[in-house]
């Protein structure tokens, strides 16, 4: 047999985090480790980059998709174009098949060390759909699990997964936790700086080889933490930042992630975490600018809170306004609109994350049409709400069943919901 050609999909159509002059976000940077390990198990191949424009030049075509904003370009870019060559996609924004069937030979759901040649054979695999086999989605399909960590130049992988298992969060409930250290702490497969708040490690900020930690506290309040299972107190937080007086070295920075818009927000609360850091101010030497960065919450699948709304608040806007910080003796904190990702995103992708066969075909219409791609995010809101106002707001049915969840969720959805409505009445 001759060899193969294999194209490795290029987006022209660039969309929010794919941006060209950001060498992090193109093939050589690390949020792309994953697609670079497939590559490097093709047999008898010959690889190239294509894009839309010459995609039925090769055999097979191999699509990372990373988020919601990579679905789009797809749709957008390849909407009534005729594909002779055979796309399969993967990466960590694959839920399900609905927003992918038109253009899709194989998906692969999860992990896919060792799959690649197999798939282009169209073998039988327990995390791969091909549509040729299950046209009508009749089998169930497993979600691939670490079994190895991956080692490649320039990234090394230290575990799989997350054993914290926060409730809003896909990476978690999505990949089942793998880590043959049998440590205890979070390592993040992007950031050997990156860790959960109880476990950073100040000493390792370094203006010329780190020049920030990374972290995440996902609640401004105890009450909303303990709801979405994210274990972090405010004497945690206090306790935490007054570390770095104990340290060497001066100035330490730190980009803290937190989420905006859960169902039951209404503005930001921001006294809880400003009072935890007066707390840990003092006067010295030392300073610590803390960079806060929200994203707004989306319902995951596989989530115990994959059935809830999502919130059409404009958080963006109210931090805008109020030009929240806080600037102290010795901890500064930073919060600025920039970096807060708006309601109408949050909606884009649940309608997509939602997506059944019925509505697959007005759904990319509208959101590919370049009327509604002009308009402001109030008016997006608008439109969406009009047109699939049952997948936005709190869903009971099963969410792509045919995928099987790596845990089991019934028992975390109920307590979920209990400490909802026990914690923060709603």
């Amino acid at each position: 047999m001759g060899k193969r050609a294999v194209g490795i999909y290029v987006f022209s159509n660039q969309k929010k985090e794919r941006i060209l002059t950001d060498r992090d976000k193109y093939f050589d940077g690390k949020a792309y480790y994953g697609i670079n390990y497939i590559i490097s198990e093709i047999e008898n191949s010959e690889i190239l980059f294509v894009s839309s424009a010459n995609i039925n030049s090769v055999d097979f075509v191999l699509v990372s998709i990373t988020s919601h904003y990579d679905i789009l370009n797809i749709n957008h870019e390849l909407n009534g174009k005729k594909i002779t060559s055979k796309i399969i996609f993967g990466g960590a924004g694959i839920s399900g098949i609905e927003s992918l069937f038109d253009y899709a030979f194989a998906i692969c759901f999860g992990r896919a060390e060792g799959l690649i040649n197999k798939i282009f054979d169209a073998e039988i695999l327990p995390n791969v759909w091909y549509k040729d086999k299950d046209i009508n989605l009749t089998q169930k399909y497993e979600i691939g699990k670490g079994t190895k960590l991956i080692d490649i130049k320039g990234y090394s992988e230290k575990t799989v997964g997350c054993n914290c298992l926060c409730n809003f969060c896909q990476y978690g409930f999505k990949n089942k936790y793998f880590n043959p250290s049998e440590g205890n702490n979070y390592n993040s497969g992007y950031s050997r700086k990156e860790d959960t708040i109880q476990n950073i490690d100040f000493s390792q900020c370094n203006r010329r080889t780190a020049p920030h930690l990374v972290s995440a506290i996902d609640g401004l309040t105890e009450a909303t933490r303990k709801v979405i299972n994210k274990h972090i107190l405010n004497t945690d937080i206090s306790e935490k930042f007054t570390e770095i007086y104990d340290q060497k070295q001066s100035y330490f920075a730190l980009k803290l992630y937190n989420i905006i818009g859960f169902p039951w927000e209404k503005r930001i609360e921001l006294f809880e975490f400003i009072e935890a850091i007066k707390k840990a101010d003092k006067p010295s030497e030392k300073k610590l600018n803390i960079f806060m960065i929200s994203t707004h919450f989306v319902p995951m699948p596989f989530t115990p809170m994959e059935g809830e709304s999502v919130n059409e608040h404009d958080f963006r806007k109210e931090v805008e306004q109020n030009k929240y910080q806080y600037k102290g003796k010795s901890i500064n904190l930073y919060y600025p609109a920039t970096q807060i990702t708006g309601p109408s995103s949050a909606f884009e992708e649940t309608i997509l994350l939602r997506m059944d066969f019925e509505n697959r075909n007005k759904i990319n219409l509208i959101l590919n049409a370049q009327k509604y791609k002009t308009l402001a995010s109030v008016a997006k809101i608008k439109v969406l709400k009009k047109y699939f106002p049952e997948k936005l707001y709190g869903i009971n049915n099963d969410i792509l069943p045919y995928i099987m969840r790596p845990y089991k969720i019934e028992g975390i959805k109920a307590k979920y919901y209990k400490l909802k409505k026990e914690l923060l009445n709603v």
